[in-house]
């Protein structure tokens, strides 16, 4: 698989999920801990990115459906059994970033057809978090890697669509997906922007340094 990859697909470290899991903190809220460990992109396209990304999912139990929740609210949940049915498979963890404008529409990237993940797709600005950027390797028994999270999803915000961190208003995390199909996950922010959607189509997005991954932005 890897030998048939588009040639801008590069190979390099990534965090793979482990688990995820919901807790309550001190200030009576709910904590989400996302664990991670290390996999390469290499591991990535041949798992969860292989036209048979199914083929190395241990059978799914009885309990592979059921979620535990924390939160009062029932929004808090975490998928139990999925570190176990995926642990044959790189999981990257990826990262997607749900920016709304001043007018209220969000901004997407129609991706070219030249990237090997997802080409052609219509997706929110995203990417993968380096480990190498926070000098995380297979020597380091564990640190918290959460606040470079943040940083990462912002960078690729500017990185991909021209919007810099100072357009930027709060950013949030929104919790942890699990794509149906090959099941990517990824970590899901939403933020908002003074911007309106008019000006960072016409004044931003064309100076975005990695503009090349897309064949356009949208407004939606």
């Amino acid at each position: 698989a890897w030998a048939r990859r588009p040639r801008c697909a590069h190979n390099g470290a990534k965090f793979r999920l482990a688990d995820v899991a919901t807790a309550s903190g001190d200030d009576g809220g709910v904590v989400v801990r996302v664990e991670c460990g290390l996999t390469d992109y290499r591991t990535f396209w041949g798992t969860n990115l292989a036209e048979r990304w199914d083929a190395y999912a241990v059978e799914r139990g009885a309990d592979d459906a059921a979620t535990r929740t924390t939160s009062p609210c029932g929004r808090a949940s975490a998928a139990t059994g999925t570190a176990a049915r995926f642990a044959h498979y790189a999981m990257a963890l990826g990262n997607c970033v749900c920016l709304r404008a001043s007018d209220g529409k969000f901004l997407a990237l129609h991706r070219s057809r030249d990237v090997g993940e997802a080409p052609g797709a219509l997706v929110f600005p995203g990417g993968h978090a380096e480990p190498s950027d926070v000098a995380f390797d297979a020597d380091v028994d564990a640190m918290d890697a959460s606040r470079y999270m943040f940083e990462c999803a912002l960078a690729e915000l500017r990185e991909e669509l021209g919007v810099g961190e100072e357009h930027v208003e709060r950013l949030r995390c929104l919790g942890v997906t699990l794509r149906v199909v090959n099941a990517r996950p990824c970590v899901v922010f939403y933020a908002r922007t003074a911007l309106s959607s008019e000006e960072i189509l016409r004044d931003h997005y064309p100076r975005a340094e990695h503009a090349f991954e897309s064949a356009s932005a949208a407004a939606l």
